[in-house]
């Protein structure tokens, strides 16, 4: 009873005052417009949008669009620890810790051409993913020594052209029967052809598998890993390795030495 008094009130008011129903009109027209604007935000996506030279999109049924792979270059940083404090470790039981700044350039463009019915064709030309890497870091091994190192690392850089192309397969039956043309040469059910399918378009493991050709491929740089440029990263060095006060044992021992620290140290290994 209270809500339907509640719900007449309601309407005498907006009928005295119309401008109240205007105002809610406006609030509920600002408050659509801006769910209609609100967007989340882009954190990551495949591919940019597709630039097509004929055709609007790849949803049409004859085109010619590019497909560009994104992000083309990203960089930043990670942390990596390797402990190797195993009894059985050789040569020396040793902690590994590096601070990675990294780099990776990626580019990928993409060419298809599809015309209805007819031919389509997929050209790529593609730079994989090129990895850069500067590890600054530290060692300390099992005889409390301390070997800083700042080295680099490369990944393979290449670039290669691939290709592959369908065509239609089609069949058009001349004979259906003895005593019958319709809907093979007559009728509203003719077609030119009845069947088209295109070729070399199954999967890999199908009997009308892809074929993906190789128009060109060239390495230009090959991958190089562990570029000391300061320090070391062995673990048994002599001459980049150095000796933590009060903990680091003397170079002719294999473990840490006595004393408070050392034998602290020693607990741990």
């Amino acid at each position: 009873m209270k809500s339907k008094i509640t719900a007449v009130a309601a309407a005498l008011a907006i009928i005295a005052c119309p401008e109240l129903g205007d105002a809610r009109k406006q609030l509920v027209s600002a408050d659509e417009q801006r769910l209609e604007t609100r967007q989340s935000p882009v954190v990551s996506t495949e591919t940019c949008q597709d630039r097509c030279i004929y055709g609007k999109s790849a949803e049409e049924k004859t085109y010619w669009c590019f497909m560009f792979k994104e992000p083309i270059l990203k960089t930043g940083w990670s942390y990596k620890q390797t402990a190797n404090t195993d009894k059985g470790a050789t040569p020396l039981k040793y902690f590994r810790w590096d601070l990675i700044f990294y780099t990776n350039m990626l580019f990928q463009v993409t060419s298809t051409i599809d015309i209805f019915r007819l031919y389509y064709n997929r050209t790529i030309l593609e730079m994989p993913q090129l990895d850069w890497k500067l590890n600054i870091g530290f060692i300390i091994n099992e005889k409390g020594r301390y070997c800083p190192h700042v080295s680099w690392d490369r990944s393979t850089f290449t670039t290669k052209v691939t290709y592959r192309q369908e065509f239609m397969n089609c069949s058009k039956i001349f004979v259906k029967n003895l005593w019958d043309v319709e809907n093979v040469w007559t009728g509203k059910y003719a077609k030119w052809f009845e069947d088209c399918q295109r070729s070399q378009a199954g999967s890999a493991t199908s009997t009308n598998a892809q074929v993906t050709a190789t128009l060109w491929t060239k390495d230009w740089l090959k991958s190089s890993s562990d570029n000391i440029w300061i320090g070391t990263n062995d673990p048994t060095s002599v001459a980049f390795c150095y000796g933590i006060p009060l903990v680091s044992a003397p170079d002719s021992e294999n473990l840490v030495t006595g004393g408070p620290t050392s034998k602290l140290y020693n607990q741990v290994y």
